[in-house]
């Protein structure tokens, strides 16, 4: 992980990082990281600077309060693979709906919450390609590769199969937070009493 120590984040690249605004030293103090719409390579690359920032302050868990509803295939695993890379651990919590490859960062995370009027939703990734049939060939097959990435993770963090996975994507079925808890998206609900998630 010696990549991540050179060129550590400053404030100020912080600061102008999409989403973060001048907030920065006080969100640094919560350990907290935020996600709200359609997660982009923007977004992304802001929140993966975001994530190494905190972990060069320390080894605590970091909170990543998640509401995206939707992320592209590249954006979602280019947060996952930083969370992989980073010491720190990620407590995920979803505050808002997550859907579509942003589960992929929910799924990563080293544990997963979910609050009572949060959902998620189960999708099928949609991306549109552009270029020449040998560029659309090497895109439309990096996409498969991902797609199958992200539906093994999501099988991997559920104990369900890859199969079953792929046939609630195509339906693009939602989960309520007893639903999710219920099929292994999350581990608790927060809100919510306990006689209520059975």
């Amino acid at each position: 992980m010696s990549e991540y120590r050179h060129g550590q984040p400053t404030e100020e690249r912080l600061s102008s990082a999409p989403g973060f605004g001048h907030e920065v030293e006080r969100t640094l103090q919560l350990r907290a990281a935020f996600v709200h719409g359609h997660l982009n390579g923007e977004k992304a690359a802001a929140l993966s600077l975001w994530l190494v920032a905190l972990d060069t302050m320390s080894e605590e868990p970091i909170t990543l309060h998640l509401a995206a509803n939707d992320a592209g295939l590249r954006a979602a695993f280019m947060v996952v693979d930083t969370m992989e890379a980073i010491r720190s651990p990620v407590h995920a919590r979803v505050t808002g709906q997550v859907g579509g490859p942003a589960l992929s960062i929910l799924a990563s995370a080293q544990r997963r919450t979910m609050s009572r009027h949060a959902t998620l939703r189960l999708a099928e990734p949609q991306e549109k390609f552009d270029g020449t049939a040998a560029e659309l060939a090497i895109r439309e097959s990096e996409h498969r590769w991902l797609a199958d990435a992200l539906y093994a993770s999501l099988a991997k963090v559920t104990g369900r199969h890859v199969d079953e996975i792929h046939d609630d994507a195509e339906q693009g079925r939602l989960f309520t937070p007893t639903q999710a808890r219920a099929y292994g998206f999350v581990e608790e609900v927060h809100g919510l009493q306990t006689e209520n998630l059975s």
